[in-house]
């Protein structure tokens, strides 16, 4: 499908590839109705137009996300998924309280709906922007609790991600 090989080329980095194949996946479930999977789709094309610098596109699209995820179940998974790439979005954008407080939102839907993966990405990203924001105690405290989900999990590329970032506090 349109949106599981969209997910494989951002995953590969192939963004101009995965931008095309995301929005035709986000076209195909509008037309078949399938706002789950539209949801998905803008999430994930979301991701993708933030790691190219598009911040402003993105900025639209996941709040095109937002709206389908809160209309499918308010504080389901989607809104939790929604949240960690809307942080993302806001440290990158160079916003690191409101990004703080888009990964803890996130985090805590993460935790409601048990979701332990989602948790632990909105700890790391709710650590940097703790950590950019001067707040290094706590960053570390939110890395090593996102560390300790992902050791759970077998995560281990996840870990070394984490590790890396709680060298870069020490």
């Amino acid at each position: 499908t349109g949106l599981g090989l969209g997910l494989v080329a951002v995953r590969r980095g192939e963004f101009d590839s995965a931008r095309r194949r995301l929005l035709h996946g986000w076209l195909e479930a509008r037309r078949l109705r399938m706002p789950r999977e539209q949801a998905l789709a803008l999430e994930f094309l979301g991701e993708a137009l933030i790691l190219v610098g598009r911040v402003n596109t993105a900025r639209r699209v996941l709040a095109l996300c937002r709206r389908t995820a809160e209309r499918l179940a308010p504080g389901g998974d989607l809104i939790a998924e929604c949240g960690i790439r809307e942080a993302l979005l806001a440290l990158v954008a160079g916003d690191p309280g409101q990004a703080w407080m888009t990964a803890d939102a996130a985090r805590a839907c993460a935790v409601e709906t048990g979701l332990p993966w989602e948790e632990s990405q909105a700890l790391r990203l709710g650590a940097i922007a703790l950590s950019r924001l001067g707040r290094r105690a706590e960053a570390r405290e939110a890395l090593l609790a996102a560390r300790s989900r992902l050791q759970a999990m077998n995560e281990q590329l996840e870990i070394r991600l984490v590790d890396r970032w709680l060298g870069f506090l020490d």
